[in-house]
């Protein structure tokens, strides 16, 4: 990572190895055709809904929840998002390296982001204008990003936010 992180998605991949673009146009084989002009077109691409949803559709349960920490946290570092995400420590470490490799994360100067529009697409994973959604609770972002993780999990409870914890 550069010392003060980049400006954009499109600056980091400027910085990224031959290597660990080949990677992510292997794991996002979408991203590659036809062959972008510029890391501009790439960072553009990844960032499309369809491409976003293929991407989340193979990731694991570690790895959405890594990524679901971020969401809700905001920008962070590795080691706030390692406290927010209470599974070992190594899984975490490897789950956010593979979200950085699949460009779903990117290192910017004020800390780790979500690419913009993933938010959007694990909130988006439930109804909005469901009658039985408690807009009190699930109004915020955050409550809704708990609530897809919930869902996405298999549980039937809800979280209270202001106790919530991500445990594995």
């Amino acid at each position: 990572m550069a010392e003060e992180g980049y400006r954009s998605l499109a600056d980091q991949l400027r910085a990224w190895s031959d290597q660990q673009l080949s990677r992510l146009l292997l794991a996002r084989p979408d991203l590659a055709t036809p062959a972008p002009q510029d890391s501009g077109q790439l960072a553009s691409r990844a960032a499309t809904r369809a491409s976003l949803m293929r991407a989340l559709d193979q990731l694991s349960r570690v790895e959405l929840s890594v990524l679901d920490a971020l969401v809700v946290a905001g920008q962070t570092t590795p080691q706030e998002l390692r406290s927010l995400v209470h599974a070992d420590p190594a899984a975490t470490d490897a789950a956010l390296a593979h979200l950085r490799d699949l460009a779903l994360v990117w290192e910017s100067p004020t800390g780790l982001r979500a690419l913009s529009g993933v938010a959007d697409l694990l909130v988006g994973a439930i109804g909005n204008d469901s009658e039985d959604t408690d807009d009190t609770y699930y109004g915020t972002d955050a409550g809704k990003a708990y609530l897809v993780l919930g869902s996405s999990l298999g549980s039937s409870s809800t979280i209270d936010l202001s106790a919530a914890d991500y445990v594995f």
